[in-house]
């Protein structure tokens, strides 16, 4: 009887331990989850900002570019209009000295 009832204690104390590392174990996958979902969200807000900077940094770019390619034409119409007084002048000096 003695015997029975140490192994009975036995079983009982192995069955607690059990119980006890599946309650860790349980506890321990709650908080990894709760930390995948905390990552997730981050690399999300992370992804979407990273998206939005993007986004604008095309935008600013596709601006300077049309504001250089403006500067280009204006830049060339002076050019031209620098010429044409240059021509200009160089016909009045060769009028001049006629």
């Amino acid at each position: 009887m003695f015997l029975v009832e140490k192994m009975l204690d036995i079983k009982q104390k192995e069955i607690g331990k059990l119980e006890e590392y599946g309650k860790l174990r349980r506890e321990g996958l709650a908080f990894s989850e709760e930390v995948l979902n905390q990552d997730t969200k981050a690399f999300i807000d992370f992804f979407k900002e990273n998206r939005d900077k993007s986004s604008l940094a095309i935008k600013e770019a596709e601006n300077m570019g049309k504001r250089k390619a403006m500067k280009g034409e204006k830049l060339k119409e002076i050019n031209d209009e620098f010429s044409i007084v240059v021509s200009n002048i160089n016909k009045n000096i060769e009028r001049l000295t006629q």
